[in-house]
């Protein structure tokens, strides 16, 4: 999560910016331009912060993948030698690391899907995403991953 500290202060300072801009607008009609902004810097936030995530669940894949390929046993080592990760979708990658439908896990696609959503052009509701929240979990997530 190279660029996730720049990422999450570029959104504080933008959504400071917005929200200052919403609470001095003048008029019902102003207020909703500015509000309907901040909606949208959140959702283009969160595709930037979770792929900060996204590329830390590769690292830490290819990681556990290049060690597993090294065992001098070839029994240890048969599944893993056909193992590419650039090759395996996101949430199989998640599979590798931590286990499968634990609450980890279920956090994790429940943001993938969001993700999706926001990236393939899905409207979400106001309040869909939390980015303070989101940012506080994702810390978490690096965490709980790490190999």
């Amino acid at each position: 999560m190279r660029s996730f500290k720049q990422i999450h202060a570029s959104y504080l300072a933008t959504d400071g910016f917005l929200a200052h801009s919403e609470r001095n607008a003048r008029g019902h009609a102003a207020k909703g331009r500015w509000s309907n902004l901040r909606f949208y810097n959140d959702q283009a936030y969160y595709v930037m912060l979770f792929a900060q995530l996204e590329q830390f669940v590769d690292a830490q894949c290819t990681k556990l993948i290049d060690v597993k390929k090294r065992s001098p046993v070839w029994k240890n080592r048969r599944l893993w030698d056909s193992t590419d990760a650039d090759r395996l979708q996101f949430m199989r990658k998640v599979a590798l690391l931590t286990e499968k439908g634990a609450a980890t896990y279920n956090k994790i696609d429940q943001y993938y899907d969001l993700r999706c959503d926001i990236a393939h052009g899905t409207p979400l509701t106001p309040g869909a995403i939390v980015i303070l929240v989101a940012v506080q979990e994702f810390r978490q997530f690096a965490r709980d991953l790490k190999q």
